[in-house]
Order: C-alpha cells, then structure tokens, then sequence
C-alpha cells in the first residue's frame, strides 16, 4: 500500500508542467485537456472516466473510457484508493499518490497521480481531475539498484576477510567480518569507534603513519604487512593488511582487508622459543648431548657435556661415529640400544659402561628420541653419568642389608612410616611376635589399625604432628578373630638432608598377656567391690521405693478426693441447669405460655448442660482407661480437615454466643491416625476455649502442613494463662489461678496431651494473661514410627 502525499489545495504536482491546464473551470476542461502534454482525465464519483485526453492509450488504452477505473487497478491497490477518495471528499485536500494499473500489452504499469477538484473551490466536489504518468521504467531501475546493492553488502558482509574503508583514519565503512575480528557486535557499533587508530595496539602508531606516508608520497610501501590489532575488550591479537587506494564517493580512500593470523603468529613464537630452548639445553645444558645420524650412529654435533663426558674433541666426534671411537664398551649393549629404538621409536634411561678416552670405565645412563632438524630426521641422545649413584646404591644396599640383619634377630621388632604416618616397613620379627600378617599393617596409620578412643589418641597424636619423640605409647589393635592386643610403641622423626620431615622410625613390642594380667588382677577387685556396691545400692532402693510408693499412695488419695470433689460439683452444676430448665418448660406448659423461641432457647440451653456432661465423662472415662492401660488406639486414614471442621460445627451449635471461624485451606487430605482419638482432643480444645473466653466470643482454628506434619492452632481471646502456670498446664488435675469460679476438672489437657504424643506428635500453649491462649497441636502426617501399629493399648 502506498501513502498520499498530501500538497495544497490549489494546486497539486504536474511532473509536465501543465498545472494550468488543470485549474481551468468544468466547462474548459475537456479542450484544456486535449492541449496537455501528459493524460488528463476526470473521473465520477464512482470512478469511471469522464473525459480521457488523447495520451489515454499509454496507460489506458483504447478502451479506457468505457470501463471503471478501479478494475483496472491492481488489486492490492483498490482499498488504498478508495480510501483515499473518501478522505477526498470529506476534507477537499488535494493528494498524490501511487499505483499500479493494468498494462493493455500485459502486465501492470506504475502510475503517479495527482488529484484535486474538477472546479476549484467546489465544497462537495463530484468530479476530479487527475494527471496521470507513466513511471514503471523508473521503478523497475530503482528496484535492480536497491537488489543489486542488498547482493553487493550480502557479498562483502560475507567475505572471509575482514574489509573497511577509512580517510585520514577516519572509518567510513566496516564489513561485519572486521566487527567481528575486532570483537564488535556489529558493524555499525565499530563505525562508531570513529578512529582507524583505536584498533591498533600503541606501539605500532609510529610505524603505521610512517607506512601511510611513505603511500602518499609514492615511495616503495608493501601492500601487506602484520601489525599488532586492539579489540574491544583490550585484548591483543595479530591482523595482517593489505592496503589499496580505493576512489569512494569521489575522493581517495584507503580500503584495508584484515585476516586475524593470532594463531599462526602465536605457533611461529611458540616454534621459535621451542627451537631457542632445545639450543640452550643442546649447548649449555648440564647433561652430556649428542644428535646423531640414526642410520650409523655418525655424529652431527656434540656439546660441551659430552667432550667432558668422554675426552673427545668435538672435532674427534664430527669426524668419527661412536661405534668407530669405541665408546661403547660392550658392543652388544649398543646392538640392545638400536633394538629398542627400532621397536619402541625411542630409548629411555638404558644403563650401560661407557669407556672413555683415557681409558677410564664410566656408568652411563642413555636416552634418545627421534628429532627432525632442518627437515631432517636425527637422532637426539642424552648421557647421565650415574657412577656416583652407582656407588651409593651399593652402599646403600650394604647398610640396609646389616639393618635387617640387626631387625631380625632383635626382641622386638622394627618399624618405619612415611610423612603421613603410614607404615612404610616392618621387620619379620613383627609376625614372629604377634602371630599377624605385616601385609595386614603395611601401608595403613596406626590410628586406622588402632582400637584407641579419641582421647588416648590426642596426647600422642600432637607429638606426631609437631615430629616429637615418644616412648611406649600403648596401641590397641584387633586381630581377626576379635582378640585385643597390646602394643607399645616407641619411636623418633627422620628427616632429610634438607631438614623436610619424611616420616617416623622405631621399635614395637608385644606386651598383651602383661596388660591381660594385670586387667584380670584389677576385675577380681573391682567384681568384690561391686558386690558389696550391689548389696548397698539394693537396701538404698528399696527404701527409697517404699518411700516413694506411700508418697505416690497419699498424692493419689489427695488427687482423688480432689476429683470426686470436683466431678460431683461438675455434674451437680448441669444436672441443676437441666431440672431447673425442664421446671420452666413445664410451668409455661401449663400456663399455656409456652412461646416457640423461648422454648427452643430453653432446650439450646439444656442441650448445652447435656453436652458439658459428655464431654465431661468422656475424658473421665479415657482418664481412666489410660490408667488402667485399656485405651484403644487405632491408626487408619483420617479426613483431618473434615474432622476439625465437624467438631468446629457442633461447638458452634452449642455454643451459639460464639464465633468459630475455621482456615483449613492449607491442610493435607488424609494422615495417618486415630480419628476418635483426634475427635476427643479438638473437642476439648474447642470447648476449653468457650469457656475460657466468656466476654470475647471469637474463636480462631488455623490448620497447615509443614516439614512432614499436620500443625492446628486454637486461638482464643478470653482470659488467658499466668506465666508461672504455662509449665503446668498439661499436668492431671492442675487447675490455673485464671480459671477460678469457672467449672472445670483439670483432667482436660492431660488427656490432650497424653492422645497426641501417643500420635508421636506435640502440644503447646502460648497464652499471657488478658490476652487469650493459642494450643498448637503438631502430628506426623504419615502416622506414629511403627507402621505396622494397629491396635494399642495407652501405657
């Protein structure tokens, strides 16, 4: 679709000049037209045209008049130019716009077309006059450009190499190759660096002008050169250029292809540092070194640690191979050497005799490895003299061959561990003594063979780490059959010529029938002794459980005649409440007074008196088959929410003065538990909390799961609980100094509290005096531990 061009009212654009052909008033208009130099029609209302003038065939051709002028539009432009006419007529602004229209030869032709009123200044304008050109030409040239420009950015944005162009360092265009080179996001962002400069490390500036000046002045300047680049991040890479002097936008310009040839740079370093290392260690290395021919051992080049090895000069070597200057002393050892190089690519650390010469016989120990110098392969040999070593070892040897002599024949044995306390070496005589296998210790700490407790181990312990001396600590170990042994160790650090801890040496000796002895001497004590303990302890228990016993007799004897007190008056109070209730009913019976709402009043209130002496004697009833140990327990599925909700249900309809407002919303669908059980505690819960809120008559019961557990808060706001008394709350037959004047038995939370840990589960009480109480009961939604409970009986 195509937007109008809006101009003024008086005039509209004539791309041939003939505006004033298209003022001229109705009646002029069609012998104006017929002198226009372009097509001029005027159209209706509906579109058809009026009065085409003789260029009509360009664009329209001969039947032009005779048809409506939209259907020869292309289609995708009918809605644009009917919407325009309709702005046209409804605000009179004369527009230009664009269009394609059926070519008589085939095909669509593009049209511009200005449009304003047929008679100038008319308010309701039915016809129009238009003039008409033929642009397509210009349009399918505009079109070829812009496609042949989008294939020329295609092309360079794509090129491997990184393009840009700049004058006097100055960027005018950048490839999204170079961006990305350079680590820029695009190449617009780059474009906004500005400066040529800023992506080339400082250091080459100087060089990179004196390049540029010499190109300016036509001196003798290389197109490619590898410089040092900047990227965005600040990070150094290496781009090779090649510059040309490019004409862009009719001014010179440098145009600059970029390769990043980092990797190759940092090779070539890496190869030329390899090469100087291999010099330095060939020539001025303390090994003796040789590159030979691997053909026939022919030497190319020996160093200084060679002639010192052997005697010869290098001249000597250059010109003889090492079989022709008899250095090997035994030639079969040098038959073995080619062997292993042939087979295995490469020889390491071969021990052979090497004879030198002055004659003198030397320990060496050779390495080769195959090398290409100058594109050559060459055989790369090293020479360690090892006599010394030779030498040591064998003494070594020597000396470890009399220590093991002395360890055998010794009374105890002898040990070594390593810098991590492991045991390294222990003498034959260790599995003479103890009977147990040294495979079985070796290689393990003491600590990890050792049956010794944590604080046997501390003491000895801080003398091994700070590397002390210590004499007959006693280790216990186990042996497979479960027998403990006694062990007492001895032993000092060692360390190295450089003073570095390596580790401790010592003695052990087996003294387990001693300590077994003695143990047995100290039980037959400690068994007499018990006996008489025993004996003592036993009278002391006895007296303290009679005690016990007639001081248990007489607090039940208290407790029950405080019960029987308090649980006749409980029942005496609702039984009172009934029979006075009843006697009124009665009276206005048969005084035939008797109003519908009083009655049912009377009977709420009876139905309330008969609901105290339920629950009443249900907790006394459960008070009493927990003693007696006869409480059935049941565990199953349990509808939680549902139960609370239908105990909240029947303390409401009893206690109608009060709110209770349930949120369970939180709550699990079913735990495991005993639903009377659970019915018992939240009615006694429910029930305190009325009674304990006589002037406040809301009730709040909050329910939620948390950590694998079903929490439910009561909370009330009546009188509340002292501090002093919250310790005691749970206790049988405890009664708060709150709670005065109101009825009560104190058996009511015992049995709360006794259900709910049977459930393995909890109760508390948050409460401060005038403030109200919050009981929180916590149970595991999977049910008491002991998943096969079915039936238990109350302890």
């Amino acid at each position: 679709m195509y937007r109008p061009r809006a101009v003024k009212k008086d005039r509209t654009v004539d791309p041939a000049g003939n505006i004033e052909a298209m003022k001229q008033p109705e009646d002029d208009i069609p012998r104006s037209s017929v002198r226009a130099s372009k097509l001029l029609w005027t159209r209706d209302a509906s579109g058809r045209l009026l009065f085409p003038n003789g260029h009509r065939h360009e664009c329209l051709g001969d039947d032009a008049a005779f048809r409506t002028f939209l259907l020869r539009c292309h289609p995708d432009d009918r809605d644009v130019l009917l919407q325009l006419r309709k702005d046209f007529q409804t605000g009179h602004e004369p527009y230009e716009t664009v269009f394609r229209i059926e070519d008589p030869r085939g095909g669509y032709r593009w049209i511009v077309e200005p449009v304003l009123p047929a008679i100038p200044g008319d308010t309701s304008p039915d016809r129009l006059v238009n003039a008409a050109f033929d642009v397509t030409a210009r349009t399918v040239t505009s079109r070829r450009l812009t496609e042949s420009e989008r294939q020329f950015r295609n092309l360079v944005d794509g090129s491997l190499q990184g393009l840009y162009i700049h004058r006097d360092w100055k960027l005018l265009f950048v490839n999204r190759t170079a961006a990305e080179i350079f680590g820029y996001d695009s190449p617009e962002e780059l474009l906004k660096v500005g400066d040529v400069s800023a992506l080339m490390a400082p250091e080459e500036h100087e060089r990179l002008w004196a390049y540029k000046t010499a190109r300016q002045n036509g001196e003798d300047a290389p197109e490619y050169f590898i410089t040092k680049g900047v990227k965005k991040d600040g990070s150094i890479i290496w781009a090779e250029y090649r510059v040309r002097i490019v004409d862009w936008n009719g001014a010179p310009a440098a145009q600059c292809a970029v390769v990043d040839v980092t990797k190759r740079k940092l090779a070539e370093e890496a190869r030329r540092q390899s090469e100087e290392l291999f010099s330095r260690v060939f020539k001025d290395g303390p090994m003796a070194c040789a590159i030979a021919a691997p053909e026939d051992g022919r030497h190319y080049d020996v160093n200084e640690g060679w002639m010192k090895l052997v005697g010869y000069t290098r001249e000597e070597a250059l010109a003889n191979s090492a079989v022709e200057l008899g250095i090997w002393k035994h030639p079969e050892e040098r038959v073995n050497f080619v062997e292993m190089l042939e087979k295995n690519g490469r020889v390491t650390s071969l021990e052979t005799t090497f004879q030198t010469k002055s004659g003198e016989d030397v320990a060496i120990q050779v390495s080769a490895v195959y090398v290409h110098i100058g594109g050559e392969p060459r055989l790369f040999v090293v020479y360690e003299d090892i006599t010394e070593r030779k030498r040591t070892d064998a003494a070594l040897r020597e000396s470890e061959k009399r220590f093991k002599d002395i360890a055998e024949v010794s009374s105890d044995w002898i040990w070594e561990c390593d810098e991590s306390f492991r045991y390294s070496y222990l003498s034959d005589r260790f599995t003479q003594i103890t009977g147990q296998p040294k495979q079985r210790f070796l290689g393990k700490t003491s600590q990890e063979i050792a049956t010794n407790t944590d604080r046997e181990w501390t003491d000895h312990l801080a003398d091994l780490v700070a590397h002390r001396p210590f004499r007959d600590f006693m280790s216990k170990t186990e042996d497979e059959a479960g027998r403990i042994h006694y062990w007492s160790i001895s032993g000092r650090p060692v360390f190295g010529p450089d003073g570095s801890f390596k580790g401790y040496r010592g003695t052990g000796t087996d003294c387990t029938d001693k300590v077994e002895a003695e143990a047995e001497l100290i039980r037959h004590r400690d068994q007499l002794q018990a006996l008489v303990d025993e004996a003592t302890n036993e009278l002391r228990q006895r007296a303290d459980e009679l005690s016990s016993a007639l001081q248990k007799e007489m607090e039940l004897r208290d407790q029950q005649r405080q019960f029987i007190a308090t649980a006749s008056h409980e029942f005496r109070t609702p039984l009172a409440i009934i029979d006075a209730t009843a006697q009124r009913l009665k009276k206005q019976a048969q005084n035939n007074k008797l109003e519908p709402e009083d009655a049912i009043a009377r009977v709420e209130k009876i139905r309330t008196a008969v609901q105290r002496m339920a629950t009443l004697m249900e907790s006394t009833l459960s008070a009493a088959r927990m003693e007696e140990g006869k409480l059935a327990f049941e565990i199953g599925p349990c509808d939680v929410a549902l139960l609370v909700l239908e105990t909240c249900a029947r303390q409401q309809e009893v206690s109608a003065s009060h709110t209770i407002t349930p949120d369970l919303r939180d709550m699990p669908a079913s735990i495991q538990a005993d639903t009377a059980a659970l019915e018992q505690v939240f009615t006694n819960l429910l029930s305190n909390a009325v009674k304990y809120s006589p002037e406040s008559r809301q009730i709040d019961v909050n329910g939620r799961a948390e950590d694998g557990y079903v929490v439910i808060l009561v909370r009330d706001y009546g009188l509340g609980i002292d501090a002093e008394d919250l310790p005691n709350m749970f206790s049988k037959f405890f009664r708060a100094k709150s709670s005065t004047g109101i009825a009560g038995t104190g058996i009511g939370l015992n049995l709360v509290k006794t259900l709910v840990e049977m459930h393995q589960g909890s109760v508390d009480v948050r409460s401060a005096r005038g403030t109200g109480s919050t009981f929180t009961v916590r149970l595991p939604i999977a049910g008491p531990a002991s998943t096969t409970l079915r039936s238990v009986q109350a302890a």
